[in-house]
């Protein structure tokens, strides 16, 4: 646990490193170099394409663009069908505005059903087409003891790459979920700015690149996998976040032990080890797959490590969480683009069971200062 969590100096300089411009800095970085890749390499993409009529191609980008509207719309048309219906679930204390905790409460409530339905169908989705491929299963849910299984997957994966036998749909599935991620990077950029506005940037951003790297370089089953590893982790996530709004907080210790298994298991465990080495790096060292053919890898490699350092971040913030909800008692609010929980930790027992505080961000009392996680 402690080579998870780290020291709170780590932690901590960690998350200023996402603040300050470093880390937008690396992204900007890596776009370059993805751009003047294609811009040298864009005779073998063509070569490419007119070799195989299935592969990547720009027509695709049409999906991504349609997805973008309508998943901007239909969070608009939710917030506003929904926000009514469920006033009366959402949990308010007995000091503060009451109506301002309601209209909060309601929004983060709206939008992390919003969150719930959208990783569930994409989740759903990619299992209906992932499940038929022989690598899938063995890539992802394989005993650490099935070596040669994973190895045998891998060959399975990348056999006459870069033209790779077609899985129906994929192209589009990425490209749907490009949408996304480029409507939750304008969602960020356009509603009022949260604490967490540069991570969150830097997630969304990061993301988007890496989708539409793995799309015009055909490694559209990598991105499957990272797809399907960010969505079924988010699930139990986004059902956190609506307990911890709601009246029903009760409910928020099999959600969160939901949410810690998933992050555990697919973030901190499945991504590094059967996405990034088995299925990345593990054909370029082995040379089951030409450094010639892969001239864009690098790129992926670099993203997903970022990805990765974003994962144990997070991680540790969530550990932290469930070290104050345990001493005080008090669930709080989930930010709906955070992936951290707010909560504020009292250095005095009279303010243990504040909810008040915690909803309007300011100290009960003068006499007990408290600190944002």
């Amino acid at each position: 646990m402690k080579a998870i969590l780290g020291s709170e100096v780590a932690v901590r300089g960690l998350k200023y490193l996402f603040r300050f411009p470093v880390g937008l800095c690396g992204l900007w970085a890596a776009l370059l170099y993805f751009a003047c890749t294609v811009l040298l390499r864009a005779n073998v993409v063509k070569e490419r394409i007119l070799a195989d009529p299935q592969y990547p191609s720009l027509p695709y980008l049409k999906y991504s663009l349609c997805s973008f509207v309508g998943f901007t719309l239909a969070k608009m048309l939710m917030l506003t069908t929904l926000s009514p219906l469920v006033e009366s679930f959402v949990r308010v204390s007995a000091e503060g505005d009451v109506a301002t905790q309601i209209k909060e409460r309601t929004r983060k409530l709206v939008v992390s059903l919003w969150t719930f339905c959208v990783h569930s169908s994409f989740f759903a989705w990619s299992l209906v087409l992932l499940l038929p491929q022989p690598w899938f299963v063995p890539l992802l849910f394989s005993l650490p003891t099935a070596h040669t299984q994973r190895v045998e997957a891998v060959a399975a994966m990348w056999t006459n790459y870069p033209y790779l036998s077609h899985v129906p749909m994929l192209h589009v599935f990425l490209m749907i979920q490009l949408g996304y991620y480029l409507h939750s990077l304008f969602a960020t950029l356009v509603e009022a700015r949260r604490s967490n506005f540069y991570e969150m940037m830097l997630h969304h951003a990061a993301g988007a690149i890496l989708i539409f790297l793995c799309f015009f370089q055909n490694t559209t089953r990598v991105g499957a996998l990272v797809l399907v590893v960010h969505d079924s982790s988010d699930i139990p996530l986004s059902l956190l976040r609506c307990v911890v709004t709601t009246k029903y907080s009760k409910l928020m210790t099999v959600t969160y032990i939901a949410t810690v298994i998933s992050w555990m298991y697919l973030r901190l465990y499945v991504f590094p080890t059967r996405i990034i080495w088995d299925s990345l790096m593990r054909p370029l060292l082995y040379k089951s797959v030409q450094w010639t053919e892969a001239y864009a890898w690098l790129g992926q490699i670099c993203l997903l490590s970022l990805l990765l350092v974003m994962h144990c971040y997070w991680f540790s913030q969530l550990m932290k969480a469930a070290k104050v909800y345990v001493s005080t008692g008090d669930p709080v609010d989930v930010n709906e683009d955070d992936k951290t929980f707010s909560f504020k930790q009292p250095k005095c027992a009279a303010q243990h069971s504040s909810l008040a505080t915690a909803a309007t961000d300011t100290p009960a009392s003068g006499e007990c200062n408290q600190r944002s996680w």
